[in-house]
């Protein structure tokens, strides 16, 4: 393929990369995490940001610091908060085409950006206001540079310094940004010191950036070790069912697209191993210090391998959004199977049009992904209560989520002064509630809930002692409005709070 053409299709994909990506990026509420997020980083200072989601989200300051730092100088709406993932989703399809042309040709390297560029998995991480985008970014340039100087290496040279600190910073930085970007660059060093543990010469590079990345992260061991010492199980069991369920998602949550992938990368396993396999290397530019198959589907298993490992014999680490740090090897390997398919470059070429065709349809209709809620609306249902024109200015809201600043954002943003207090959803809240009731004697009574449940128990004292007046449901969220509330309503003796 020409250059031309080649820079010519990749500035398409790059084009359709960001419209998918910066399209709709205020449509969604915000979710709780990303709720959190925002409350972690609206600290009043950037020691208050870090160690505040430290405490209580137990992930590395990386993302906190940022967000901090993004938040004082350019405001906290959806879209600027989200704004700085999406960009790290457009480079991160830019980084797969060059991981693609470094280790096989022009073709594998366009087809596996284009599945990153048009994939719901990718496109929604590069929507959210959390660090998964940015560590899928860093991962990818750290595991480019990672090829280059291991390559390097194994042609018995000195890495370029540039490389060697290109590499250090961004493995660094993954590290700093989520704990599996630091197991990621962990099983990175493994590799390398099993290729080059038989020579002392190059395993002392090997031994020099890995000690320089050990150094950088240092400061933040002690906490990670009290993470680790704290951790309790996830809510994903450790079973093949829930990594058969991550692996689809990296093909629009479809168990046919999953499996459809699965049968490529038999079929080339069979091509490569086969006795009737041909050694045509001439698709390749620059053959790699190692097998390119073989490494990416490293790359692909070991880190799901890693968390099973430690999901039975452990705490449960089995949250899909965590292997993202996988899903460019799921592309680069699909584009491999694709490329070694017989078929002739234009029938390969209208095939692959085909298939993102089919993937685009499936994002935008549907799925409606730019149209359908599938996050919780806490904004919605803030909004709900914002626009009830028969609450009083001094009632009473409460409410239930990971913490009342979820609603309180809301609020604020759309002008009103009410604050979510008490923060309550369990039998043993009512307490609280009878406390704030009897304090402020409000005529209505308001709550909310996002994300998590409240208690039935909860709900059904109030419908039964109050006048409910407005209920309204949505994703992930809930409104109930009771009048003519009073002390002695919860005249009742209720469980001591915990």
């Amino acid at each position: 393929m020409s250059g031309k053409k080649t820079i010519l299709l990749l500035a398409v994909i790059l084009i359709v990369a960001s419209v998918l990506r910066f399209s709709g990026l205020d449509v969604q509420s915000l979710g709780n995490d990303e709720l959190f997020s925002v409350n972690t980083s609206s600290s009043e200072s950037i020691s208050q940001a870090v160690m505040g989601g430290a405490v209580r989200d137990r992930h590395p300051p990386g993302y906190p610091a940022f967000l901090y730092a993004w938040i004082k100088y350019f405001g906290d709406s959806e879209y600027v908060l989200r704004f700085p993932s999406a960009v790290a989703g457009v480079v991160s399809v830019f980084l797969v085409f060059l991981i693609g042309l470094r280790l096989y040709s022009t073709s594998e390297a366009l087809i596996a950006a284009s599945l990153m560029a048009v994939l719901c998995n990718p496109v929604s991480i590069s929507q959210w206001a959390r660090m998964y985008s940015m560590l899928l970014a860093f991962s990818l340039t750290a595991t480019y540079s990672w090829i280059v100087i291991v390559d390097t290496l194994n042609r018995k040279l000195p890495p370029s310094w540039v490389w060697v600190a290109v590499y250090c910073s961004t493995a660094a930085v993954s590290s700093y940004l989520h704990y599996f970007g630091l197991y990621f660059v962990g099983l990175q060093a493994v590799l390398a010191f099993t290729l080059f543990v038989r020579d002392f010469k190059r395993l002392a590079w090997v031994l020099l950036i890995y000690v320089c990345i050990a150094l950088a992260f240092a400061p933040w061991m002690p906490v990670m070790w009290d993470h680790v010492l704290r951790s309790s199980a996830d809510w994903h069991p450790a079973t093949p069912m829930t990594i058969w369920r991550t692996f689809c998602s990296f093909f629009n949550l479809s168990p046919v697209f999953g499996g459809l992938a699965v049968c490529m990368y038999c079929f080339l396993g069979w091509h490569k191993y086969s006795k009737r396999h041909k050694k045509d290397d001439d698709n390749e530019v620059d053959k790699p210090f190692l097998d390119p198959d073989l490494l990416l589907f490293l790359w692909l298993v070991v880190p799901f391998l890693g968390a099973f490992l430690k999901s039975i014999f452990g705490n449960s680490i089995l949250a899909g959004r965590y292997f993202i740090i996988s899903m460019p090897a799921a592309y680069l390997l699909l584009a491999r199977a694709a490329c070694v398919a017989p078929l002739r470059q234009r029938n390969l070429f209208l095939a692959v049009t085909f298939l993102l065709t089919v993937f685009l349809v499936d994002l935008l209709f549907l799925r409606t992904y730019y149209s359908r809620p599938f996050r919780d609306q806490f904004r919605e249902a803030t909004k709900y209560v914002v626009e009830i024109r028969a609450l009083p200015r001094g009632s009473l809201v409460f409410g239930l989520a990971n913490s009342a600043s979820c609603f309180d954002y809301y609020f604020r943003r759309l002008g009103s002064p009410l604050k979510v207090r008490p923060l309550a959803g369990g039998v043993r809240d009512l307490a609280l509630v009878r406390s704030a009731v009897c304090d402020e004697k409000p005529d209505y009574l308001c709550f909310l809930w996002g994300n998590t449940h409240p208690e039935q128990g909860f709900v059904d004292f109030l419908r039964d002692r109050l006048t409910l007046v407005e209920h309204k449901e949505f994703r992930g969220a809930a409104v109930l409005l009771f009048r003519k509330v009073s002390c002695e309503d919860f005249a009742v003796n209720y469980p001591p709070p915990e």
